[in-house]
């Protein structure tokens, strides 16, 4: 099933099917299984990449609306996100020194950007092409 359809079961039937469903509380968790295909650093440098990540996307407290918190799930790492709407995006921080968001940005894409703050803060984005798991 197409990522951001599954995205956002993470809309109501009546949004086009491009684009993500809203997350309920009654929503099961939602799984990217994604492959890295670019990581760009903060100054633009891109290069190739290659592993992969599994995100899942567990809704704690989403309001009608999609808004709300749930808990982000990668890596052996469990933080708290909020989403701002019914798609996306995905605000987290795993230490307190970094800032984190996760959005779709086509049928079968996520972008990741990682901010770590500190003396010399930096940042990397990560674009993804995922399945739904």
């Amino acid at each position: 099933m197409d990522l951001l359809i599954r995205a956002a079961a993470l809309a109501a039937s009546a949004l086009p099917a491009a684009l993500p469903s809203p997350t309920t509380a009654e929503t099961p968790e939602q799984v990217f299984d994604c492959g890295v295909v670019t990581v760009c650093t903060g100054s633009g440098e891109c290069r190739d990449a290659g592993g992969a990540v599994s995100l899942s996307l567990h809704p704690i407290d989403i309001a009608p609306d999609g808004s709300g918190k749930l808990e982000m799930r990668y890596d052996g790492i469990r933080a708290t996100a909020r989403t701002f709407s019914d798609l996306g995006p995905w605000v987290w921080s795993e230490t307190g020194n970094d800032r984190q968001i996760l959005m779709p940005s086509g049928r079968d894409a996520l972008v990741w950007h990682h901010l770590t703050i500190g003396v010399t803060p930096r940042s990397e984005t990560h674009f993804l092409s995922c399945e739904v798991g």
